[in-house]
């Protein structure tokens, strides 16, 4: 006999889409100016691909009471052959910005602000997650 666990997992964070050229430690740098927040390296995401392989991915956090955010690279450092892509659906962005705030104390219009006065940024974007055919690649 089998017993299928079928559980929904809350998704109760705002996600951003970052186009940049930089590499991650200049872009969080540039984020740690702009945005009044301390971005830490942290060890990479690793998840596991469908061919059998590990694809790693550059992360950094800030945290602050509850608050978390993270800064993602869409894009796997280990090159192989095919590209891997965190969301794969997202890979016309370059890094992910993932913001968890369940007191939800970010003025969103501020941040947009931080966002486009950043140099490295060459674009951004609010994403709705919900529509994300991946979005259990986000839950870590």
């Amino acid at each position: 006999m089998y017993t299928h666990l079928d559980t929904d997992f809350q998704y109760d964070f705002t996600l951003f889409g970052l186009g940049s050229e930089s590499k991650e430690y200049k872009l969080a740098w540039a984020l740690n100016q702009s945005c009044y927040c301390h971005f830490k390296k942290q060890p990479d995401i690793t998840l596991n691909t469908d061919l059998d392989s590990e694809a790693l991915f550059s992360h950094f956090c800030f945290q602050k009471g509850r608050q978390i955010w993270r800064l993602l690279k869409n894009l796997a450092w280990i090159e192989r052959e095919e590209n891997t892509f965190l969301l794969p659906e997202l890979n016309q962005w370059d890094f992910l910005l993932l913001l968890h705030d369940p007191g939800a104390h970010i003025c969103l219009d501020q941040l947009h602000q931080s966002l486009k006065s950043i140099p490295d940024i060459n674009s951004f974007s609010q994403i709705s997650v919900d529509l994300l055919p991946n979005k259990d690649n986000l839950l870590f």
